[in-house]
Protein backbone atom coordinates (compact mmCIF):
# COMPACT_ATOMS: atom_id res chain seq x y z
CA UNK A 1 0.00 0.00 0.00
CA UNK A 2 1.54 3.33 -1.09
CA UNK A 3 0.86 5.21 2.27
CA UNK A 4 1.52 4.86 5.39
CA UNK A 5 -0.80 7.13 7.45
CA UNK A 6 -4.30 8.98 7.52
CA UNK A 7 -4.57 12.61 9.86
CA UNK A 8 -8.10 13.74 10.15
CA UNK A 9 -9.17 17.30 10.82
CA UNK A 10 -12.23 18.79 11.75
CA UNK A 11 -14.52 21.41 13.72
CA UNK A 12 -16.65 19.80 16.12
CA UNK A 13 -19.23 20.25 13.53
CA UNK A 14 -17.94 17.80 11.97
CA UNK A 15 -18.39 14.70 14.06
CA UNK A 16 -21.56 12.90 12.20
CA UNK A 17 -19.42 12.79 9.09
CA UNK A 18 -16.14 11.73 11.03
CA UNK A 19 -18.42 9.12 12.56
CA UNK A 20 -20.05 7.97 9.68
CA UNK A 21 -16.75 7.89 7.90
CA UNK A 22 -14.98 5.64 10.50
CA UNK A 23 -17.68 3.33 10.42
CA UNK A 24 -17.36 2.53 7.24
CA UNK A 25 -13.76 1.39 7.66
CA UNK A 26 -12.43 -2.52 8.63
CA UNK A 27 -11.72 -3.40 11.93
CA UNK A 28 -8.25 -4.56 10.04
CA UNK A 29 -7.67 -1.13 8.44
CA UNK A 30 -3.73 -1.55 7.59
CA UNK A 31 -3.08 2.77 8.16
CA UNK A 32 -3.07 4.23 11.42
CA UNK A 33 -5.60 7.33 11.90
CA UNK A 34 -4.52 9.77 13.63
CA UNK A 35 -7.42 12.35 14.20
CA UNK A 36 -7.65 16.15 15.57
CA UNK A 37 -10.65 17.93 16.28
CA UNK A 38 -11.35 21.26 17.63
CA UNK A 39 -13.02 21.30 21.16
CA UNK A 40 -12.94 22.58 24.57
CA UNK A 41 -9.28 22.19 26.55
CA UNK A 42 -11.40 21.15 29.44
CA UNK A 43 -13.24 18.32 26.99
CA UNK A 44 -13.32 15.04 28.85
CA UNK A 45 -12.67 11.77 26.63
CA UNK A 46 -16.52 11.72 25.40
CA UNK A 47 -15.28 12.63 21.81
CA UNK A 48 -13.28 9.32 22.09
CA UNK A 49 -16.61 7.36 23.05
CA UNK A 50 -18.53 8.63 20.60
CA UNK A 51 -15.68 7.81 18.27
CA UNK A 52 -15.66 3.44 19.26
CA UNK A 53 -19.62 3.92 19.03
CA UNK A 54 -19.42 4.06 15.45
CA UNK A 55 -16.53 1.92 14.05
CA UNK A 56 -14.92 -1.49 14.53
CA UNK A 57 -11.77 0.04 14.79
CA UNK A 58 -10.03 0.60 18.38
CA UNK A 59 -10.33 4.29 19.30
CA UNK A 60 -7.43 5.68 21.75
CA UNK A 61 -6.62 9.02 22.94
CA UNK A 62 -2.98 10.35 21.92
CA UNK A 63 -0.38 10.06 24.99
CA UNK A 64 2.96 11.64 24.57
CA UNK A 65 5.61 8.96 22.65
CA UNK A 66 1.88 6.86 21.72
CA UNK A 67 3.18 4.58 19.15
CA UNK A 68 0.93 4.73 15.32
CA UNK A 69 -0.50 1.24 15.02
CA UNK A 70 -2.60 0.11 12.15
CA UNK A 71 -6.62 -0.32 13.04
CA UNK A 72 -6.22 2.53 15.18
CA UNK A 73 -7.86 5.50 15.64
CA UNK A 74 -5.32 7.91 17.46
CA UNK A 75 -7.28 11.04 18.67
CA UNK A 76 -5.67 14.19 19.60
CA UNK A 77 -6.72 14.82 23.32
CA UNK A 78 -8.20 18.47 24.31
CA UNK A 79 -5.52 21.10 24.93
CA UNK A 80 -3.09 20.04 23.23
CA UNK A 81 -1.21 19.59 19.84
CA UNK A 82 0.01 16.43 17.96
CA UNK A 83 3.34 16.63 16.36
CA UNK A 84 3.53 13.25 14.33
CA UNK A 85 7.02 11.72 13.45
CA UNK A 86 7.77 8.36 11.67
CA UNK A 87 5.94 5.59 13.84
CA UNK A 88 4.38 7.74 17.04
CA UNK A 89 3.08 10.88 18.27
CA UNK A 90 4.38 13.81 20.39
CA UNK A 91 2.35 16.06 22.22
CA UNK A 92 3.14 19.51 23.17
CA UNK A 93 1.45 22.79 24.49
CA UNK A 94 2.74 25.46 22.51
CA UNK A 95 0.67 28.08 21.84
CA UNK A 96 -2.78 27.83 20.31
CA UNK A 97 -2.80 28.33 16.58
CA UNK A 98 -6.03 30.21 14.80
CA UNK A 99 -7.32 29.85 18.40
CA UNK A 100 -7.00 26.68 18.31
CA UNK A 101 -5.22 23.73 20.53
CA UNK A 102 -5.07 20.68 19.16
CA UNK A 103 -4.43 22.89 15.76
CA UNK A 104 -4.82 20.77 12.57
CA UNK A 105 -2.16 22.74 10.70
CA UNK A 106 0.38 21.43 13.40
CA UNK A 107 -0.21 18.22 13.24
CA UNK A 108 -1.08 18.05 9.34
CA UNK A 109 2.40 19.92 8.83
CA UNK A 110 4.18 17.09 10.67
CA UNK A 111 2.39 14.67 8.99
CA UNK A 112 3.85 16.46 5.78
CA UNK A 113 7.27 16.48 6.82
CA UNK A 114 7.84 12.81 8.31
CA UNK A 115 5.42 10.74 5.75
CA UNK A 116 5.60 13.30 2.39
CA UNK A 117 3.62 11.39 -0.53
CA UNK A 118 3.11 8.64 2.41
CA UNK A 119 0.33 10.55 3.64
CA UNK A 120 -3.45 11.19 3.18
CA UNK A 121 -4.93 14.14 4.69
CA UNK A 122 -8.45 14.58 5.01
CA UNK A 123 -9.97 18.41 6.28
CA UNK A 124 -14.22 17.36 7.05
CA UNK A 125 -16.66 20.40 8.15
CA UNK A 126 -15.06 23.29 9.83
CA UNK A 127 -15.38 27.54 11.15
CA UNK A 128 -12.19 28.32 10.39
CA UNK A 129 -9.14 27.99 8.55
CA UNK A 130 -6.94 25.69 10.56
CA UNK A 131 -6.23 22.86 8.49
CA UNK A 132 -6.47 23.93 4.98
CA UNK A 133 -2.24 25.28 5.07
CA UNK A 134 -1.63 22.19 6.61
CA UNK A 135 -3.55 20.14 3.92
CA UNK A 136 -1.83 22.47 0.98
CA UNK A 137 1.49 21.44 2.58
CA UNK A 138 1.25 17.41 2.56
CA UNK A 139 -0.55 17.84 -1.17
CA UNK A 140 3.01 19.91 -2.18
CA UNK A 141 5.10 16.67 -0.25
CA UNK A 142 2.82 14.64 -2.79
CA UNK A 143 0.18 13.10 -0.39
CA UNK A 144 -3.35 13.06 -0.74
CA UNK A 145 -5.50 15.65 0.39
CA UNK A 146 -9.26 15.40 0.56
CA UNK A 147 -11.81 17.63 1.54
CA UNK A 148 -15.60 17.32 2.40
CA UNK A 149 -17.37 19.06 0.47
CA UNK A 150 -21.24 19.83 1.35
CA UNK A 151 -23.75 18.85 -0.79
CA UNK A 152 -26.02 21.28 0.77
CA UNK A 153 -24.44 24.67 -0.76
Amino acid sequence: MPYSIVALGTSWGGLSAMREMLGGLPANFPIPIVVVQHRGKDSDTLLSQLLQDSTDLKVCEIEDKDVLEAGRVHVAPADYHVMVERGYASLTVEEPVRFSRPSIDVTFDSVADNYGSAAIGVVLTGANEDGARGLAHIARRGGRALVQIDRHV
